[in-house]
């Protein structure tokens, strides 16, 4: 298992012919996807609202187009509620978010609250890795409501999917349900990237299968699916960390009992 060394944190392929750069965002990863030939950006996740410049600046200092659409890799709030204010910069964008997440972006569900462990064992790790620190506010909202948006999600230009539409010719779309219900990761085979939102995090230099989860039935299900899919060595692009180099078959999943 090693750490991929990659200054500019850019991957690119042949087929089809594009480039993926890791931009790093206040508290987690946004992959900004540029098909050369088409001249079009497709961003996986989109961070948060402070995220909006540094992701736009960073297209633009590269002569890369403003992206025509962002997919979801879960709807967590720092991953996603980037959109409140991207939609505002570029709004004829869409965003696409798995069809499972319909209830909680509408609001008619709400995410049940982190468990203790999740917190010491997942979220702490990540933020400290990220140096991010919530707001005394960002922190009430999130034990009140379960989410740190004031407002409710915007529905505009909001397009739900399940894994059968083909969004992102190709790439592979995988659900793999357990850390959220709508959790997705990607994958390129004749490249062995895979993008895996929190499905896989890497934390402190080290990957792991998610233990901070809705379901734990569903992510050792998901795992599983994974490993079957996937038999040769993979760079995983975490939702959170650095790109790591490893086979799947070296991880564990051990949820607490």
């Amino acid at each position: 298992m090693d750490n991929i060394t990659n200054p500019a944190a850019r991957f690119d392929i042949a087929e089809p012919e594009c480039r993926i750069y890791q931009i790093k965002g206040k508290t987690s990863n946004i992959y900004a996807i540029y098909f050369s030939k088409e001249n079009r950006t497709v961003l996986i996740d989109c961070g948060m609202p402070a995220d909006t410049e540094t992701i736009t600046t960073f297209l633009k200092k590269r002569n890369i187009p403003l992206p025509e659409a962002v997919i979801a890799t879960h709807f967590h709030v720092d991953h996603i509620s980037g959109w409140v204010k991207l939609r505002k910069d570029v709004p004829e964008a869409k965003l696409y978010v798995h069809a499972e997440a319909r209830p909680y972006v509408t609001g008619d569900k709400v995410y049940p609250q982190p468990r203790p462990s999740d917190f010491t064992d997942i979220m702490i790790p990540a933020m400290f890795d990220s140096a991010y620190i919530p707001t005394p506010a960002e922190i009430k909202r999130v034990l009140r409501k379960g989410t740190t948006f004031k407002i409710k999600f915007p529905m505009e230009n909001i397009i739900f999917y399940t894994t059968q539409d083909n969004i992102l010719p190709g790439f592979k779309i995988i659900h793999t349900p357990g850390h959220l219900y709508d959790s997705i990761s990607i994958y390129h085979e004749k490249s062995a990237l895979l993008i895996t939102g929190d499905f896989i995090p890497v934390i402190s230099g080290k990957a792991l299968v998610n233990t901070y989860v809705i379901s734990a039935k569903k992510q050792a299900s998901s795992f599983e699916k994974i490993k079957k899919l996937i038999h040769v060595p993979v760079t995983i692009l975490p939702g959170h960390g650095k790109a790591i180099l490893l086979n799947l078959s070296d991880l564990t999943y051990n949820p607490e009992s």
